[in-house]
């Protein structure tokens, strides 16, 4: 034991409360993984479903859902198989308001919207 004795073991304590704190969060980011993955491959299967649907109904062709889909990816401007949705200005302030906020920071103003899919 060192002199300083009493500090010593406080440091210890301490050390191993954040060691606990850090596999405590590991193990949340690891569930939540896995959650996201489940959440993740079920939407697949229901879009995979209903594209199913689609055709059967519709007689679309994949090579329909193909252009679609690249024309849907391109409106951001860029070709990274992502949906961007843009920053809007708020209707009250004029202010920016960022697209993972529903109100203005600002005034508190609602964002418009123009898609139920920028509400994801």
């Amino acid at each position: 034991m060192s002199m300083y004795g009493y500090r010593d073991s406080l440091w210890e304590r301490e050390l191993a409360e954040g060691q606990v704190k850090r596999k405590e969060q590991a193990k949340y980011s690891r569930e939540h993984e896995f959650e996201l993955d489940r959440r993740l491959e079920k939407l697949s299967l229901i879009c995979r479903a209903m594209w199913t649907l689609m055709q059967d109904r519709v007689n679309l062709s994949e090579k329909e859902l193909m252009a679609r889909t690249t024309e849907i990816d391109l409106l951001d401007g860029k070709a990274d198989g992502r949906v961007s949705v843009p920053a809007r200005e708020c209707a009250t302030c004029k202010r920016t308001i960022a697209p993972r906020h529903e109100r203005c920071l600002y005034c508190g103003g609602k964002k418009l919207l123009d898609s139920v899919f920028e509400t994801v």
